[in-house]
C-alpha cells in the first residue's frame, strides 16, 4: 500500500510535478492526473489501493488502465481493499448505488 507518509516521501515539498486537467468538479475545482516526470501518480495510487477512480471524471482518462489497475487493487485486496466490499462515502446505504471516487490526499 501507498499510505499517505510514503506519498510525501515520494513528492516532497518542492518536488516538480506536471498536471494534466481533466475536467472540473460540481464545486469548482480542476480535477487533474498528476504526473513526477513520467510516472503518473494517480495510477500509482489505484494501484496501491490508496485511492479509488471516480468515474465521474474519468473522461479524457487512460479508462482501460485505470479499471485494471483498480481491479487488481480489489482482487489482491490492497489498501482501501482490504475492508469487505472496500470503503465507502459516509451516508452511503443499501439502497444507494455505490460509487467509487479518487480519495484525497494532503500533502
Amino acid at each position: 500500500m501507498m499510505p499517505a507518509r510514503h506519498c510525501r516521501q515520494q513528492l516532497p515539498i518542492g518536488t516538480e510535478i506536471s498536471l494534466r486537467p481533466k475536467a472540473t468538479d460540481r464545486y469548482g475545482r480542476t480535477v487533474a492526473e498528476v504526473l513526477k516526470g513520467t510516472t503518473n501518480i494517480n495510477q500509482a495510487l489505484v494501484a496501491a489501493g490508496a485511492a479509488f477512480v471516480y468515474w465521474q471524471y474519468i473522461e479524457g482518462c487512460d479508462r482501460e488502465t485505470y479499471s485494471r489497475l483498480e481491479n487488481e487493487a480489489r482482487l489482491k485486496s490492497l489498501g482501501i481493499w482490504a475492508m469487505p466490499g472496500g470503503i465507502q462515502w459516509p451516508g452511503f446505504t443499501e439502497g444507494m448505488k455505490k460509487v467509487s471516487a479518487v480519495a484525497l490526499i494532503n500533502f
